[in-house]
């Protein structure tokens, strides 16, 4: 075999190993048989996939096997449901790991725009990638990790998988849903927190306004500030959530800046602080950090009180 032939071979082993679309490669790749199975309804989806540069989070057959039971089985699966699953996990643009693992982390832009899961005037919603913890700011560089709605967290059991359009991450969860602050506060299980809201009726102020950004006490929080909702005034109550409250700005840990300002609709500001590896709301400690809400973000916070 002369090196013509061997230079031929070689170019058509290379335009073939590159030219796999991703149903290709969703069909070679173990583990992703019901991803596969989804798309199959979605041709258009498939077709934007091979038309430009795009990153897809492809759940584990595990995964959805177990979004499914969650939702109480295929039969409370609508097909709207499942498309918005897949425009959550899918990005416009192409994202490979070491994009995603810089310290601070990063917001993605993802292309669920449903109402009723991203309500953030006209922009889509988002999951946060990062490698230092859900803030971003661990000193030691660990796993990638998807950090979406209600602090569902994700881990990526295969990265970069090259196919036609752009390149796939397996992980091992499926995203959940962004959901109002109501919601989110009550699945998160701060019920404290709950119950100061409702004490005060500010439901319809923290769910239906867009660009929002909740800091978040626990109850263990309000429980060490030795505060009890049911025995405060209501004024007192409307103060210290009001002061815990940002709007027109959905504060990411990307997004806020150490040692800047942000002011409340209490009318009084924060100042946030990033050191020793930690994101600080003036000298509150910000525990969980980055839960994506359908309009906006909350971060749980380790300490509670009018003036923090």
């Amino acid at each position: 075999m002369n090196c013509w032939t061997l230079l031929l071979l070689s170019l058509v082993f290379i335009s073939t190993s590159h030219a796999r679309n991703l149903t290709e490669v969703l069909s070679s790749t173990a583990g992703l048989s019901r991803l596969n199975l989804l798309l199959s309804f979605y041709p258009g989806l498939l077709d934007s996939f091979a038309s430009s540069e795009t990153t897809l989070f492809a759940p584990s057959d595990e995964a959805l096997d177990s979004f499914v039971l969650s939702q109480g089985g295929p039969s409370n699966v609508s097909m709207e449901t499942l498309g918005n699953l897949l425009a959550y996990h899918t990005v416009p643009t192409r994202l490979t790991t070491p994009s995603l693992t810089g310290t601070g982390g990063r917001i993605i832009d993802t292309t669920l725009e449903a109402p009723e899961f991203s309500n953030l005037g006209g922009k889509a919603n988002v999951v946060y990638a990062s490698a230092f913890g859900s803030i971003g700011q661990e000193n030691e560089q660990g796993p990638l990790m998807l950090y979406s709605g209600v602090g569902g967290v994700a881990n990526v059991t295969s990265a970069d998988v090259e196919f036609d359009g752009g390149v796939m991450h397996v992980v091992d969860q499926v995203f959940n849903f962004p959901r109002p602050c109501s919601q989110t506060v009550q699945l998160a299980g701060l019920n404290t927190l709950m119950d100061a809201f409702q004490r005060v009726n500010m439901w319809d102020t923290v769910n239906t306004t867009p660009n929002f950004t909740c800091f978040a006490p626990s109850d263990a929080a309000f429980q060490a500030a030795g505060l009890d909702v049911q025995s405060l005034s209501t004024d007192r109550i409307t103060n210290l959530l009001k002061y815990h409250l940002i709007e027109g700005e959905v504060g990411y840990s990307t997004a806020l800046e150490d040692g800047k300002q942000y002011q409340t609709i209490l009318g009084v500001p924060v100042t946030i602080h990033k050191r020793d590896g930690k994101l600080f709301v003036n000298n509150v400690t910000v525990n969980v950090g980055n839960i994506v809400m359908s309009n906006g973000v909350a971060h749980v916070l380790d300490g509670v009180g009018v003036l923090f």
